[in-house]
């Protein structure tokens, strides 16, 4: 531990962490900031969670949500006799599958996690999977990838076709709705103001469609207020909660999949 080469390598660490932990706790508040956006994203509001409790059932419910194919799979092909189990080995892999599940575990507890999106783990899930593979011994190993290689071929042409196939038979999907009727909105109306949206999402998008108009995002905690106080702009609100009293000038019906109604707040 008092390896010099060692000291010498957590303190540049630490140096160089530090103006990311000084802009954090600084005057500006953007720790709070943080802390709100993650319980927003972490939270459930319908659900009253046990602490420790929740957050364990949570981990152990999205992994579970990212096997259950492949668990499934390979528990049929054992009660056909097509596999069978052995133990982990215990070599630098499995110790670091171990560690990263304890390290997720104290993660989820520390920030009280009571739901979760499972597209945000995927990388910390894949040592886990690997790790299942790895404690199954298979009867026939070219058939099973013969038999798995046409699987992931046909997954890929599903997923290929999926969108053209859902627009045709009008099956909802994000997909299909872009986000040019509210660019085409704020070009027509509001050409001369800047513009104030609502999460990066819709800044993102329309980003992308005026890659020469300045965007705000309203949920851009980093972005002061003072940034565009002073300045004409027009802010989008989705749904009338979000109005707060406020008259809009203008609105935008049925947008997206949702068919939210957007309104325009000055």
């Amino acid at each position: 531990v008092l390896n010099p080469k060692f000291i010498l390598t957590i303190g540049l660490s630490l140096l160089l962490l530090f103006p990311h932990f000084y802009w954090l706790v600084g005057a500006d508040g953007y720790l709070n900031e943080l802390k709100a956006s993650i319980a927003l994203k972490t939270e459930s509001a319908e659900v009253v969670s046990t602490y420790v409790i929740t957050p364990v059932f949570s981990l152990l419910l999205t992994l579970f949500k990212f096997k259950v194919i492949l668990l499934g799979t390979i528990l049929l092909a054992f009660v056909f006799n097509k596999v069978s189990f052995k133990r982990f080995p215990k070599d630098w892999f499995t110790k670091l599958a171990f560690v990263q599940a304890l390290v997720l575990l104290l993660f989820f507890i520390v920030m009280n996690v009571n739901k979760v999106e499972e597209r945000w783990l995927l990388p910390l899930f894949l040592p886990f999977v690997i790790l299942l593979v790895r404690s199954v011994s298979f009867k026939s190993v070219l058939k099973w990838h013969r038999y798995l290689s046409v699987i992931f071929i046909c997954v890929i042409i599903a997923q290929t076709v999926r969108t053209p196939i859902e627009k045709i038979a009008h099956i909802p999907s994000d997909v299909h709705f872009g986000f040019e009727p509210l660019s085409n909105a704020l070009n027509t109306t509001f050409s001369q103001q800047d513009w104030i949206l609502p999460n990066v999402t819709y800044g993102g998008n329309i980003r992308l469609l005026n890659p020469q108009k300045e965007i705000f995002s309203k949920d851009d905690f980093s972005l002061p207020a003072t940034k565009y106080r002073n300045r004409n702009t027009i802010e989008v609100r989705i749904g009338q909660e979000s109005l707060g009293g406020v008259p809009p000038v203008e609105q935008l019906l049925n947008f997206g999949m949702e068919r939210d109604t957007l309104y325009f707040i000055k």
